[in-house]
């Protein structure tokens, strides 16, 4: 019985080039109508429904292969999956000092993240192409966006943050499970 999903996400997306440039081809959004708690399609990156499926199939183990652009993206999306949490990706992201476009969060932060501080939320997704092109075009708002969310991790989500946090009792699973 396989255990482990394998998902190699280190491709060059030259297929997609007009797309790729600023992005990994995995971070694309793409539009998913499969929620029904929702009446309008959800915008989520391509990588995080291939997630789902995934864990939605029985693998709670998965390997991503990466490659140099994600590491270099200029932006990235992070959007609920799991039991609607934004989970995991959002601390790597803040730790890489990514501009981030999110939905807002269900669940709550030890400190919350602030719009246009250190996380741009988008509301709605008529809205997002101009919240798009507001990172893409402002360098100076998408550096702001960068230095906040990488000051925002070291602060209150690095691990020895949140260590301390543990074993003083300050964390909750805030999660709807």
């Amino acid at each position: 019985m396989l255990k482990t999903a394998v998902i190699t996400t280190g491709g060059l997306g030259t297929r997609l080039l007009t797309y790729t440039k600023s992005n990994p081809k995995t971070m694309l959004p793409l539009y998913d109508k499969s929620d029904d708690r929702f009446s309008d399609p959800l915008l989520r990156p391509l990588i995080e429904l291939i997630f789902e499926r995934l864990y939605d199939c029985g693998f709670r183990r998965f390997c991503f292969i990466v490659g140099e652009k994600t590491k270099k993206s200029i932006l990235v999306f992070n959007t609920p999956s799991v039991h609607n949490c934004h989970g995991w990706r959002i601390s790597e992201n803040l730790a890489l000092g990514k501009a981030i476009i999110s939905t807002k969060f269900s669940n709550e932060l030890p400190v919350s993240l602030e719009h246009g501080k250190n996380i741009h939320f988008i509301s709605n997704n008529k809205d997002f192409k101009l919240d798009f092109d507001k990172i893409i075009n402002s360098r100076e708002y998408r550096l702001k966006l960068e230095n906040e969310a990488k000051k925002y991790f070291i602060e209150y989500v690095s691990p020895e943050k949140v260590i301390k946090s543990i074993v003083s009792g300050n964390i909750e699973n805030h999660c709807n499970e």
